[in-house]
């Protein structure tokens, strides 16, 4: 794990004093260490191997801009042949970063 997202996993455990971190400091968190889709998964995976959970809140558009982002993904990946990265997909979606991994963090908290 980079130096980046130790740090990362280190401020949302300590976060996480009832049992749980908002998907909203996962996305702040995720953003400034400049985290790739594997990592945002393997920091989410790292906290439920502690016990932490992650919640999303219901509302706030979270399932209207995972659809977008995952719309744009799909779209990105079929004309580069490989997985967009974060900065791509804000790009073409018109989001800003953090909410497009803010968005991949909760498609991998709806998939688990």
């Amino acid at each position: 794990m980079r130096p980046e997202m130790q740090r990362a996993l280190a401020e949302l455990v300590a976060a996480s004093a009832d049992g749980g971190v908002d998907i909203d400091a996962l996305g702040d968190v995720c953003s400034r260490a400049n985290a790739a889709p594997d990592e945002v998964d393997a920091l989410i995976t790292e906290l439920e191997s502690r016990g932490i959970v992650v919640r999303a809140p219901a509302g706030g558009g979270g399932e209207e801009r995972l659809g977008v982002v995952l719309q744009t993904a799909r779209a990105l990946r079929t004309e580069l042949g490989r997985t967009p990265t974060a900065p791509e997909i804000a790009a073409r979606s018109g989001l800003d970063v953090a909410r497009v991994r803010q968005a991949l963090a909760l498609a991998r908290v709806i998939a688990r």
